[in-house]
């Protein structure tokens, strides 16, 4: 089942919240960076755009990107019937030639980088390392072992950065779209800071 199918099946397929683990990069974020005039946050892999949204409410300038074109359409569709006016959505696929400037604050990757092979999510983590502003921030979360990553390996890729925070644990997934049956994920998340 394609991402396509899943998102055309309902909305918020994985929620309305924004994922915990950027609400906490957002505060360690703002902790060291209290005045900023405009924020610029990257969400890539966004889907029907939960951490968009989120980001957006509070004042950040985003660029959404999704392989989904249902996604990237059903975020279009709730900007505008918001009348949001920082969010721009791209329909991108990080398999293809990912480009990114190297201005954003705060750049997050969740639950996308282990859905590619290991060199495209290498390249990906590269790009956004170089990508984030000096004392910006990058979060990812990816599954451990799917595509090949190894126990602590998202750490020793952000030796050159300060981490704010890093955690590997067993996760209990009550069922999704394309896996609807109760079933286990070991999962790898990063909050790194650029120096």
């Amino acid at each position: 089942m394609s991402y396509n199918d899943i998102y055309k099946t309902r909305v918020n397929v994985f929620g309305n919240k924004p994922t915990p683990i950027l609400k906490m990069a957002v505060d360690f974020y703002e902790v060291s960076n209290p005045v900023n005039d405009i924020k610029k946050f990257l969400d890539i892999g966004a889907g029907q755009g939960r951490d968009s949204l989120y980001m957006a409410g509070l004042g950040f300038m985003v660029q959404s990107i999704d392989a989904s074109e249902v996604a990237c359409e059903q975020l279009l569709e709730t900007v505008r019937r918001k009348n949001i006016t920082n969010i721009n959505i791209k329909n991108v696929d990080i398999k293809e030639n990912l480009v990114l400037d190297n201005n954003f604050d705060i750049i997050s990757a969740i639950n996308i980088l282990h859905l590619v092979d290991k060199e495209i999510a290498l390249n990906t983590i590269d790009k956004m390392k170089k990508s984030v502003k000096n004392g910006g921030i990058v979060v990812i979360s990816s599954f451990v072992f799917r595509n090949g990553f190894i126990e602590k390996e998202l750490l020793k890729l952000f030796d050159d950065f300060d981490v704010l925070r890093f955690q590997e644990s067993l996760i209990d997934d009550p069922g999704h779209p394309g896996q609807p049956e109760k079933h286990t994920h070991f999962v790898s998340r990063i909050i790194a800071k650029r120096k």
